[in-house]
């Protein structure tokens, strides 16, 4: 939390800015517990609990909770556990650690029936397929679904990503609802200028988008009487299906 802030005018006409920040309460990790169904063979988590232990005492950290879950979700998968959901319970104890409820719960068995993509007016439909990790015929599992929206929303090329869960032809079946609200993702920039060095005109784009494709194009060329100089980047993700 940024408590105060000031402005200091420097000699040569421009300004300094000092923020006081308060970082507010560090917290720690206290009592961590993966609560499983019933039925689950507790064994198959076993090295699960081992990690969690080695929490304790340690500064908290959302990403090492969130790489925990990315684990366990693997993990589950391979085991043929794949209707499950994760939720987390967490309660402050002395004032600055915190216990964690990990709850693993078994969901009703569904599968895909098929996925809807709508509102992609621009951008094509495989740039967002190509994001999902559950696709149609998979089984319907919550947190791959999760992630895949989030992957979604992580391109930053949509103002807005909502879904809708609706029943399919039969009762063990589900129709996703995609839809998305695509937004401006390209910049154009101009400029000139004179120095000590003589005259200089240039120019830039930047595109998140281009084609509809996904691809990230960046490239810049600033021109001055002794040559010009500048840059061309191409970022393709998930180059020849690679998934990179």
């Amino acid at each position: 939390m940024i408590e105060e802030t000031f402005a200091e005018l420097q000699d040569n006409n421009s300004f300094k800015l000092i923020f006081n920040i308060n970082s507010g309460i560090k917290y720690y990790f206290n009592d961590i517990n993966l609560i499983l169904p019933a039925d689950y063979a507790k064994g198959d988590f076993s090295k699960f609990d081992k990690e969690i232990k080695a929490f304790k005492n340690e500064k908290y950290s959302l990403k090492k909770i969130e790489k925990l879950l990315d684990e366990i979700d693997k993990f589950a998968l391979r085991k043929d556990y794949e209707f499950i959901d994760a939720s987390i319970s967490e309660k402050i104890v002395e004032k600055n650690k915190l216990n964690f409820d990990i709850i693993i719960n078994e969901t009703e068995k569904h599968y895909v029936e098929k996925i809807n993509i709508v509102g992609n007016n621009y951008t094509l439909e495989e740039v967002i397929r190509n994001s999902l990790i559950v696709d149609e015929g998979d089984p319907y599992n919550e947190i791959l679904f999760n992630k895949s929206i989030n992957r979604i929303k992580g391109k930053n090329i949509f103002k807005k990503v909502t879904t809708d869960i609706k029943e399919g032809s039969s009762p063990n079946l589900k129709v996703i609802e995609l839809q998305v609200v695509e937004k401006p993702t390209g910049e154009i920039s101009l400029g000139a200028g004179a120095g000590t060095t003589g005259a200089t005109i240039g120019g830039g784009i930047k595109e998140n988008n281009f084609l509809g494709k996904g691809v990230k194009l960046n490239t810049n060329i600033s021109l001055t009487k002794k040559g010009a100089k500048g840059s061309f980047t191409y970022e393709q993700p998930n180059f020849n299906y690679s998934d990179n």
